[in-house]
């Protein structure tokens, strides 16, 4: 979570602890940015197997997804938010295959990519994005110029 100024760190293993944590920011802080990390999927994927098929990972997923909705709504619940502009994305790092990950395979690759926003376009993304977009959509997002010298390998993806 950063804000101006400041940067308020926080890292633990309980995704409920995360959620809880964000969520008292969202109400009670001024910040640009906020990257928050739930870790529960991938332990599932890790242990019980990468796939919606898979009962332990589809509640993880679902745990998850209900967390995903407390941190909208209190989005949603600011005082400011009508006078602010957010980009909600929720992207994973990986995919999985069996109970691993790492490789090239499709299932491996392909990753979940949902943007939410005002400055989102909105419908589904026809060319599969990659976890190097994300960068260069948030950094547009938050009116940053892309310099070619940095050699980001992204696109922006899902904005207007």
């Amino acid at each position: 979570m950063i804000g101006k100024g400041e940067n308020n760190n926080y890292y633990s293993y309980n995704d409920r602890k995360v959620v809880r944590r964000t969520e008292a920011f969202l109400y009670s802080g001024i910040f640009d940015f906020i990257f928050t990390h739930f870790i529960s999927v991938d332990n599932a994927g890790h242990l019980h197997g990468f796939s919606d098929a898979v009962l332990e990972y589809a509640a993880a997923i679902e745990e998850i997804d209900g967390y995903v909705g407390k941190l909208v709504d209190a989005i949603r619940n600011r005082q400011t938010y009508s006078e602010e502009e957010w980009l909600v994305m929720l992207v994973s790092d990986h995919g999985g295959r069996g109970k691993g990950h790492g490789g090239t395979s499709p299932e491996e690759k392909t990753i979940p990519y949902i943007v939410e926003g005002l400055t989102v376009e909105p419908g589904r993304i026809v060319v599969p994005p990659l976890q190097v977009d994300v960068v260069p959509t948030v950094l547009t997002h938050l009116g940053v110029p892309i310099k070619p010298e940095w050699g980001l390998d992204g696109k922006v993806v899902g904005l207007k």
